[in-house]
């Protein structure tokens, strides 16, 4: 499936969007974005004027990551693609799904974090650092031998 993308030039930020800016880790955003790109497609809505152009309704971190690109001329704001999805509705239908985007995440436990990491390691050819006080512990509950390296 591919995602319709639109040059960041032409998107900006919409006040629908539930979304308050804040300055909340967007540099680190912005060097994953310039590393990776846009890994999470925008939600965006048509607007009427400037034709062509198209307000945010989720994804305001994302998008402030990709001003802060271009403001810093890492990227060329009317050449970067976005992968966006594109809703046609009216204002309140757009409100419900920037809350709707926005209610439901579910953070990342540290533990999941670090099994996510030993696994990119592993995947790496590295073998993660061992803590062997705890590798005990983790026999004696019977733990799995491959999540030692987390506790």
């Amino acid at each position: 499936m591919t995602k319709p993308a639109i040059q960041s030039a032409k998107l900006q930020l919409s006040a629908i969007n539930v979304r308050t800016p804040r300055n909340d880790l967007i540099e680190q955003l912005a060097a994953d974005v310039d590393a990776r790109g846009i890994i999470q497609n925008l939600i965006v809505a048509p607007l009427k004027k400037p034709r062509g152009s198209f307000a945010v309704i989720a994804g305001c971190r994302r998008y402030r990551a990709l001003m802060l690109l271009s403001e810093r001329r890492q990227i060329d704001a009317a050449q970067y693609d976005v992968p966006v999805m594109v809703i046609e509705a009216d204002d309140a239908e757009l409100s419900e799904t920037s809350l709707a985007e926005n209610f439901h995440p579910q953070p990342r436990s540290p533990a999941d974090g670090m099994e996510q990491l030993q696994e990119l390691e592993l995947q790496l050819g590295r073998d993660p650092p061992r803590h062997p006080e705890r590798d005990d512990e983790v026999d004696r509950a019977g733990g799995d031998p491959r999540r030692r390296r987390l506790l």
